[in-house]
Formats: structure tokens, sequence, C-alpha cells
């Protein structure tokens, strides 16, 4: 089988993320090559619980075989942009990658030894996953906190994830027809944005394993995991009432790019005090080798704002204002939650203690 270099590129990128290189058994560091039920080439990485495949538009091999992700990886990194990368199977049994002119043969893991894979088949309509690219990064990653890894996706809709630092709440609108929530692995819903982008998308699922299916130009990427087990936090006492929140920071135009700058002067790696000054001017305080590091954030506040109102993480507050369409904090004191609300999300940031 022979396949233009930048379309297998293109294959080994997106599947290479579910080929655990560290794996103890051989075959998941390895692709399953073989044909789908329309008689397509397949080709599949998994790390059991999220497994990647991407379809071409020509016909699958008659005897599916596997080949290692990254001997095919090197392989077609050296194949010229616009040569070819052949796939096929010797008499040895050994998996052959040919880039013309220099070819490689090794054994490969038995194709029956490769894990079988769900096939969930029921169709979940409107599905939110464009709505994942502004809450997987507001999920947790370390693994010991595995429901709070996952993209928390209800039956009204709403799309969450919280680290216990922060918390995103989108609000579709949308009915799905689940029988309840469902949490989405951190990586699916990660590879998803990546790889999918605003492709056409079909949802489907069977209970325990969904799979998301991107239609591309000249291919179709699917990307399927096992929903994560498991209570996810009651996130909606942690939101205030608006009229629970007296105090408000209106941050300028300018507050993304002077804050982006404190961050890269902060040498002490210290939480950001947005503080009001004598003029009544919104500032952000950090630290520079010891001394005060000063960033007009060119807002005004609303309450009974005067010095020192609220410590962040400065991490944490970029990526709030920096996808929030207001600049505009609410908050209580600098102890509790403090909320942005947009039009259809609500993003919560927990205070840093300063004192």
């Amino acid at each position: 089988m022979d396949f233009d270099t930048m379309t297998m590129r293109d294959v080994v990128r997106k599947l290479k993320p579910t080929a655990d290189k560290k794996a103890y058994l051989d075959v998941l560091r390895s692709i399953l090559v073989d044909g789908d039920e329309d008689g397509h080439v397949r080709f599949t990485t998994t790390t059991i619980d999220v497994t990647s495949t991407v379809v071409l538009p020509q016909e699958g091999p008659a005897t599916p075989f596997t080949v290692n992700v990254g001997t095919l990886e090197k392989m077609a990194a050296q194949a010229p942009k616009d040569g070819t990368v052949s796939l096929s199977v010797n008499d040895d049994n050994r998996t052959v990658v040919d880039i013309g002119g220099v070819e490689s043969a090794s054994t490969a893991s038995p194709a029956s030894e490769f894990p079988k894979l769900p096939n969930p088949s029921i169709t979940i309509d409107n599905f939110p996953v464009d709505r994942f690219a502004e809450t997987v990064p507001f999920t947790a990653t370390d693994a010991t906190r595995l429901i709070l890894t996952g993209v928390h996706v209800a039956p009204d809709g709403v799309v969450a994830a919280t680290d216990s630092y922060r918390l995103v709440v989108v609000e579709t609108g949308i009915s799905l027809a689940l029988d309840s929530a469902v949490l989405i692995p951190r990586q699916a819903a990660m590879l998803a944005v990546k790889h999918g982008g605003d492709a056409d998308v079909e949802t489907t699922f069977d209970g325990q394993d969904i799979r998301f299916t991107f239609t591309l130009p000249s291919m179709t990427y699917a990307v399927t995991a096992r929903v994560i087990e498991g209570e996810f936090p009651n996130y909606g006492q942690l939101i205030p009432a608006e009229s629970e929140t007296p105090l408000s920071l209106k941050l300028g135009a300018d507050a993304v790019k002077n804050l982006t700058t404190l961050k890269k002067l902060d040498s002490d790696k210290a939480p950001v005090r947005l503080t009001v000054n004598d003029v009544g001017q919104i500032v952000g305080v950090g630290r520079c080798d010891g001394n005060d590091l000063t960033a007009n954030l060119d807002g005004h506040s609303e309450g009974e704002c005067d010095g020192e109102v609220v410590a962040f993480n400065i991490n944490y507050l970029l990526d709030f204002v920096a996808v929030s369409d207001s600049l505009t904090l609410h908050g209580v004191d600098h102890l509790k939650p403090w909320v942005f609300r947009d039009s259809d999300t609500i993003r919560l940031l927990m205070p840093v203690r300063t004192h």
C-alpha cells in the first residue's frame, strides 16, 4: 500500500499520542493497520483507555498487520515531501516500510494481539464537542485526582471542568439524549480539540465508551474513550449569585498585555495582588528580585475596594482574562472565589491567601 508522504506524516501525528512508548506490551507501541467495514484502510493506536483511529479512502490490506509507531514516524520524516511511504508484509512476516531507496523490515507484534476495541454505536446528536477547547484547560493534570481530570457533560448540555482552583461552567442550552452526565477523559477531549478542530463531528455512545468521529478533507479521524466513573463535584453550590458579590474589578483593555509582562518579570513567582491605588486605579503587584513590581491594569472598581483587594495565581488569572469576553471580576473578599460572567459561561477563580 502506497501513501503520499505528507498524508502519512499527518496519520502518525494523529495516532502517536495514544501509542504508549513506555508500554510493557510491544503491541501498545504499535499501529494496527486493517480495513474498516467499507474496506478502507484504517490505522489505530490505543492506550486501552483512549483510542485514536484514522481512515483513508483507499483499499485496506487483505490481512491486518502492525507497525511500530516510532519506526513509521522516523521513516516518514525522512521520506521526500513529494514522495511516497509504502507499507507491506514480506514473506518472512516482517512489516516493511519503504520510502524509496531505503526500507525498514521489522518483526512486529501479531495483529491478533492488538486489544479488542469498543465500538459505541448510539448516536448522540448535538454533543457540545465545540466547547471542549474552553473547558479542557481547566481540568486537573494530576492522575491521583481522576474525577477532576475529565470534562463533565450533563444531559441539559452544561459542560464543566475544574482542577479545584478554577472552575468553568458553560451553559449551552442543548438537551442531550443522555440518561446521566458523562465525564470525558482529558486526553480524549484534548485530542478532539487538536485534531478535530471545527470539522463536522458525529458522537456515539454505549454507556461506557464514547467516540467522536470527525470528517476531515482527506481522512476520517476518531477518538474513542472509556468515560470516567465517579461523582463529579457539586459545583453549583460554589457559584455565588450576582447579588452575593458586592465587589467588582473592571480591568482595562491592556490588562492581558501588562499582566503578561508582569509574569515574565516576576522572578519571585509570587501571586499577583490586585490593588486599588490612591488615585482609584487597579494595579497588579508582583515581585522581582525581592522588590515590588507594579503593572497598570487600567481599570476601575465598584464596591468598598481599597488597597489590596485580592491575590491570584498569575497564570490562572491570565488564563481567565485571555478568554473572557468581559474583563470584570466579581467577588466578596480575599478568601472566597471570584467570578467572571460571560453570555453563557461562568468562570470561578480561587484567591491566594497572602496575609
